[in-house]
């Protein structure tokens, strides 16, 4: 489910401080680059010689490609990992170009790695100019993103000022949509678009495109055969800040916190946040468990148009392979949907007060209430059916 124009950061449509946003990050990874000699080495990037013009660093920074994407591993752990995000985003222009371009640097999708693209540019903006950014932008395998992205999120950005951070994406509206043509369609039909052994062709939209946007070489898939796991969970006092004051038939909402992603109550996947949420009508005798996306701040706007909002959000028509799920108090399994959730019915018969409020919550949700004090549940991120 999709909320619309709300980001799962604060807003990244300014950026007139991101110089000071890009030192202070830097400044937090700097201690831990001295202890990962490789990240050490991508902060000095200024002092290198020539690799053209000295083979032996030329080998040496062959292996320090290898070793930098080994340390970062894959997307999914850059974008929901505080410590690998700013690590991520201190990197030099050449440091994430190394990421960018190897197809070891894994991802659970080729969107999430437009996403890194977006997160360090939302740092590093005001250090980068137009051929830096055809540089990186070009090493995107734009025709392997999801969908969502080729018919939402790339024809949004393309209308972004040039002044601002979220210009970076150099690409018309013609050129998003011919990549999402050229995705969907059969090899003669790409040939044509490509205007293969042709002089000339109408439809070759794509022919003058950098090459990286139609790269079909897989990245490797980060997601084990048995998912990602990513814990989440609320306090019975949290479950009482959402739910205790609601009047009869009256819904609230609860957004437990997920301990392992930055973001605190989302988790990033498929280029997008995506949030657990307990929805509950007073008094019923189910609550429904959900996920709801929400457009990560490093691609959102300030001041975007109703349009482009409707664009970046109404495009997610499906969540990514998930399961999602509830931990009864019992050690049973409830999986997440409109009715996922049995609650007891609390006696009715006592004066309404605070304290009578709080028991009676607590005696509805001890199916799933973990030592009586927390709810506690979890989402796995898995592999893609197809």
């Amino acid at each position: 489910m999709l909320a619309q124009g709300v980001s799962a950061e604060p807003a990244a449509g300014d950026h007139s401080g991101s110089d000071n946003a890009a030192a202070a990050t830097a400044g937090a990874a700097a201690a831990v680059a001295r202890a990962v000699p490789v990240l050490e080495l991508y902060g000095c990037a200024a002092l290198w010689p020539d690799p053209a013009e000295d083979a032996a660093f030329a080998e040496l920074l062959a292996e320090a490609k290898r070793r930098l994407v080994a340390h970062f591993g894959d997307a999914l752990a850059v974008l929901n990992d505080t410590a690998q995000h700013e690590q991520m985003v201190a990197l030099p222009a050449v440091g994430l170009e190394a990421l960018l371009e190897s197809d070891d640097f894994g991802t659970d999708s080729k969107s999430s790695v437009v996403l890194v693209l977006a997160e360090w540019m939302a740092v590093n903006f005001d250090s980068t100019d137009e051929v830096l950014w055809w540089r990186l932008y070009g090493l995107l395998r734009l025709v392997q993103c999801s969908r969502v992205y080729l018919s939402g999120v790339l024809p949004a950005l393309h209308q972004r000022s040039p002044t601002s951070a979220a210009s970076w994406f150099p690409l018309t509206l013609a050129e998003a949509f011919s990549m999402l043509t050229y995705s969907l369609v059969s090899d003669p039909e790409r040939k044509g678009m490509m205007a293969e052994g042709q002089l000339w062709n109408p439809c070759a939209g794509l022919a003058t495109v950098p090459s990286g946007w139609r790269n079909t070489q897989p990245r490797c898939q980060c997601l084990p055969a048995e998912g990602r796991l990513f814990d989440f969970s609320a306090s019975l006092a949290e479950l009482e800040q959402s739910f205790g004051g609601l009047k009869p038939g009256e819904v609230g909402s609860l957004n437990p916190r997920v301990p392992g992603s930055r973001l605190g109550s989302f988790i990033v996947a498929q280029g997008l946040a995506w949030q657990p949420s307990v929805q509950w009508t007073s008094d019923a005798a189910t609550a429904g468990v959900y996920m709801y996306s929400r457009v990560p701040a490093a691609l959102a706007a300030t001041g975007a148009s109703a349009a482009e909002d409707k664009l970046l959000t109404e495009a997610v028509v499906a969540l990514p392979p998930m399961r999602v799920s509830v931990r009864g108090a019992a050690g049973q399994e409830a999986w997440g949907g409109i009715k996922a959730l049995k609650l007891h019915e609390a006696a009715g018969n006592q004066q309404p007060n605070a304290s009578n409020s709080r028991s009676k919550l607590a005696a509805c949700w001890a199916p799933y209430l973990q030592g009586g004090t927390r709810l506690e549940g979890s989402i796995v991120l898995l592999l893609p059916t197809s």
